[in-house]
Protein backbone atom coordinates (compact mmCIF):
# COMPACT_ATOMS: atom_id res chain seq x y z
CA UNK A 1 0.00 0.00 0.00
CA UNK A 2 2.91 2.31 0.62
CA UNK A 3 3.73 2.31 -2.98
CA UNK A 4 0.76 3.26 -4.18
CA UNK A 5 0.61 5.89 -1.88
CA UNK A 6 3.63 7.71 -4.03
CA UNK A 7 2.02 6.50 -7.06
CA UNK A 8 3.49 4.07 -9.57
CA UNK A 9 7.28 3.95 -10.10
CA UNK A 10 8.83 4.91 -13.34
CA UNK A 11 10.42 2.49 -15.72
CA UNK A 12 13.69 1.50 -14.99
CA UNK A 13 14.83 3.18 -18.19
CA UNK A 14 13.36 6.49 -17.13
CA UNK A 15 14.95 6.51 -13.59
CA UNK A 16 18.06 5.55 -15.04
CA UNK A 17 17.94 8.43 -17.78
CA UNK A 18 17.15 10.69 -14.92
CA UNK A 19 20.24 9.49 -13.16
CA UNK A 20 22.62 10.30 -15.60
CA UNK A 21 20.88 13.43 -16.65
CA UNK A 22 21.34 14.89 -12.63
CA UNK A 23 25.50 13.10 -12.39
CA UNK A 24 26.30 14.81 -15.65
CA UNK A 25 24.64 18.03 -14.40
CA UNK A 26 26.64 18.08 -10.99
CA UNK A 27 29.64 16.91 -12.70
CA UNK A 28 29.14 20.15 -14.97
CA UNK A 29 28.76 22.31 -11.86
CA UNK A 30 31.95 20.58 -10.27
CA UNK A 31 34.26 21.01 -13.19
CA UNK A 32 33.19 25.05 -13.55
CA UNK A 33 33.65 25.19 -9.88
CA UNK A 34 37.21 23.76 -9.65
CA UNK A 35 37.86 26.00 -12.68
CA UNK A 36 37.12 28.90 -11.36
CA UNK A 37 39.32 28.08 -8.27
CA UNK A 38 41.90 27.37 -9.99
CA UNK A 39 41.69 30.64 -11.81
CA UNK A 40 41.54 32.54 -8.34
CA UNK A 41 37.99 32.98 -8.20
CA UNK A 42 37.88 32.04 -4.39
CA UNK A 43 41.24 32.91 -3.39
CA UNK A 44 42.00 36.41 -5.47
CA UNK A 45 39.14 37.98 -5.18
CA UNK A 46 37.95 40.28 -2.25
CA UNK A 47 33.93 40.25 -2.71
CA UNK A 48 33.43 36.19 -3.15
CA UNK A 49 33.36 35.13 -0.09
CA UNK A 50 35.88 32.71 1.73
CA UNK A 51 33.53 29.72 2.62
CA UNK A 52 31.59 30.18 -1.30
CA UNK A 53 34.05 27.19 -2.58
CA UNK A 54 32.83 24.76 0.33
CA UNK A 55 29.17 25.88 0.37
CA UNK A 56 29.08 24.79 -3.31
CA UNK A 57 30.83 21.70 -2.49
CA UNK A 58 28.86 20.56 0.38
CA UNK A 59 25.54 21.59 -1.91
CA UNK A 60 27.28 18.91 -4.77
CA UNK A 61 28.11 15.86 -2.13
CA UNK A 62 24.30 16.50 -0.66
CA UNK A 63 23.13 16.19 -4.22
CA UNK A 64 24.92 13.24 -5.27
CA UNK A 65 23.81 11.87 -1.84
CA UNK A 66 20.22 12.45 -3.11
CA UNK A 67 21.19 10.71 -6.09
CA UNK A 68 22.19 7.84 -4.95
CA UNK A 69 19.67 6.99 -2.58
CA UNK A 70 17.46 7.67 -5.85
CA UNK A 71 15.47 11.08 -4.61
CA UNK A 72 15.52 12.97 -7.70
CA UNK A 73 13.81 15.74 -6.26
CA UNK A 74 16.37 16.46 -3.59
CA UNK A 75 19.43 16.11 -5.59
CA UNK A 76 17.81 18.58 -8.00
CA UNK A 77 16.96 20.92 -5.59
CA UNK A 78 20.53 20.53 -3.77
CA UNK A 79 21.68 20.81 -7.43
CA UNK A 80 19.80 24.13 -8.14
CA UNK A 81 21.06 25.99 -5.28
CA UNK A 82 24.78 24.85 -5.66
CA UNK A 83 24.39 26.35 -9.32
CA UNK A 84 22.83 29.49 -7.37
CA UNK A 85 25.89 29.27 -5.26
CA UNK A 86 28.50 29.41 -8.05
CA UNK A 87 26.85 32.01 -10.21
CA UNK A 88 26.66 33.93 -6.94
CA UNK A 89 30.27 33.78 -6.59
CA UNK A 90 31.13 33.96 -10.07
CA UNK A 91 28.69 37.69 -10.53
CA UNK A 92 30.36 39.06 -7.13
CA UNK A 93 33.72 39.10 -9.24
CA UNK A 94 35.37 41.93 -10.95
CA UNK A 95 33.91 42.26 -14.38
CA UNK A 96 37.67 42.02 -16.21
CA UNK A 97 38.55 38.65 -13.62
CA UNK A 98 35.52 37.36 -15.29
CA UNK A 99 36.36 38.94 -18.83
CA UNK A 100 40.18 37.31 -18.67
CA UNK A 101 38.71 33.95 -17.05
CA UNK A 102 35.93 32.75 -17.90
CA UNK A 103 35.11 34.59 -21.02
CA UNK A 104 38.66 33.88 -22.10
CA UNK A 105 38.57 37.65 -23.57
CA UNK A 106 41.87 38.52 -24.29
CA UNK A 107 42.30 35.26 -26.01
CA UNK A 108 39.62 36.60 -28.00
CA UNK A 109 40.89 39.91 -28.57
CA UNK A 110 44.44 38.10 -30.27
CA UNK A 111 42.53 35.71 -32.24
CA UNK A 112 40.55 38.54 -34.13
CA UNK A 113 43.34 40.72 -34.35
CA UNK A 114 45.56 38.18 -35.69
CA UNK A 115 42.46 37.18 -38.28
CA UNK A 116 42.03 40.56 -39.48
CA UNK A 117 46.13 41.06 -39.83
CA UNK A 118 45.96 37.82 -42.22
CA UNK A 119 42.64 38.83 -43.95
CA UNK A 120 44.35 42.69 -44.53
CA UNK A 121 47.49 40.21 -46.08
CA UNK A 122 45.42 38.33 -47.81
CA UNK A 123 43.78 41.26 -49.37
CA UNK A 124 46.43 42.71 -50.17
CA UNK A 125 47.89 39.99 -52.12
CA UNK A 126 44.98 39.20 -54.13
CA UNK A 127 44.96 42.81 -55.45
CA UNK A 128 48.17 42.60 -56.45
CA UNK A 129 47.70 39.55 -58.61
CA UNK A 130 44.86 40.97 -60.15
CA UNK A 131 46.73 43.67 -60.86
CA UNK A 132 49.26 41.87 -62.19
CA UNK A 133 46.98 39.79 -64.72
CA UNK A 134 45.76 42.82 -65.97
CA UNK A 135 48.64 44.89 -67.26
CA UNK A 136 48.00 45.23 -71.21
CA UNK A 137 50.74 44.75 -73.34
CA UNK A 138 51.61 46.36 -76.29
CA UNK A 139 54.92 46.16 -78.84
CA UNK A 140 56.70 44.53 -75.96
CA UNK A 141 56.27 46.55 -73.21
CA UNK A 142 54.04 46.09 -70.23
CA UNK A 143 51.69 49.13 -69.71
CA UNK A 144 50.59 49.13 -65.95
CA UNK A 145 48.20 52.05 -65.21
CA UNK A 146 47.77 51.31 -61.77
CA UNK A 147 51.66 51.37 -61.39
CA UNK A 148 52.33 54.49 -62.68
CA UNK A 149 54.47 53.75 -65.00
CA UNK A 150 56.10 51.30 -67.82
CA UNK A 151 58.39 48.72 -67.53
CA UNK A 152 60.10 46.92 -70.05
CA UNK A 153 59.19 43.04 -70.45
CA UNK A 154 62.23 41.51 -70.89
CA UNK A 155 60.64 37.71 -71.66
CA UNK A 156 58.56 38.92 -74.49
CA UNK A 157 61.78 40.67 -76.30
CA UNK A 158 63.97 37.49 -75.84
CA UNK A 159 61.64 35.29 -77.20
CA UNK A 160 60.73 37.57 -80.39
CA UNK A 161 64.53 37.87 -80.87
CA UNK A 162 65.36 34.10 -80.63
Amino acid sequence: MADNAQGPKPPAIEVEERRKKLLKEINRIDNWTNAAADNGLFDKQKKVPASAFENIQCKLKEARKHLYSDDFSDADYYTSLAIRAYDSALYSSSRTWRFSNIYAGHIWIYLITFLVGLERTLLVSVRFQFFETTCAYSGGRTSCSHLGHSRRDTTRSMVSKG
